[in-house]
């Protein structure tokens, strides 16, 4: 006991560089914190990158004006680069159960300052089973369950279904990428008109979230949004 309470009293340390953090609730010391990357300004809906300096409170890419998503918003506070993609890939293929709840907590503070809303619930992108039972547990939900409670949100796991185990979104060029995930997740429930923010490590193509945010309309849902930890 007396071994278990002096390890508890031990000081955390920066993830990054190993020195003491002095917020004790912090997993990043406060000149690494203030380190990170920024991402630039992007499309109003998608936060794929716009050229010249246009407003992104009123432009919208292209792609989204030829073909409107499905989802209403991307909301993504860091870019997929360096130590941001550290993080994510440390947490996802590595177990490193400290990076994710890391991510969420940054996500959380992110969103405390910004003027979004909340929606009604959170729900994480899932993993197929078989996915679910080689890795051991799905990222997403470890990121969605540390931004529920810092957030104070009402979380549902379980809300979408994968149903089909397709090939890794990753592994694809992006055009096939959108033909690979259609059709392949399903509700548990009927949605009654709520605003829902769909949890995700990162977003590159943004197949995934137009496909899932698709689904989740035809439930019923009133809006969907996608909330990354990154964006590449």
């Amino acid at each position: 006991m007396i071994l278990k309470a002096f390890h508890l009293q031990l000081p955390k340390r920066c993830l990054l560089c190993g020195s003491v953090c002095r917020d004790t609730h912090q997993a990043l010391c406060t000149p690494c914190l203030a380190d990170l990357p920024q991402l630039k300004t992007g499309c109003s809906r998608c936060l794929a990158p716009l050229a010249g300096n246009m407003s992104p409170q009123t432009i919208l890419c292209g792609r989204c004006i030829k073909s409107p998503p499905a989802f209403d918003q991307v909301i993504s506070f860091y870019p997929y680069a360096r130590p941001i993609s550290d993080f994510i890939l440390r947490g996802k293929f590595h177990q490193d159960l400290a990076s994710l709840k890391l991510i969420g907590e940054l996500m959380a503070i992110r969103f405390s300052e910004s003027n979004h809303l909340l929606p009604n619930l959170l729900t994480p992108v899932p993993l197929h089973p078989y996915r679910y039972w080689k890795r051991g547990f799905n990222q997403s939900t470890e990121i969605a369950r540390t931004l529920a409670k810092f957030l104070n949100a009402p979380l549902e796991k379980n809300l979408i279904k994968r149903n089909i185990h397709s090939v890794p979104q990753m592994s694809l060029p992006a055009k096939a990428r959108q033909k690979n995930i259609r059709g392949i997740f399903s509700t548990h429930r009927r949605i009654n008109g709520e605003h829902i923010a769909v949890i995700d490590d990162v977003m590159t193509s943004g197949a995934t979230a137009n496909e899932i945010a698709r689904v989740l309309k035809k439930a019923g849902a009133s809006r969907v949004d996608i909330w990354t930890f990154a964006r590449a």
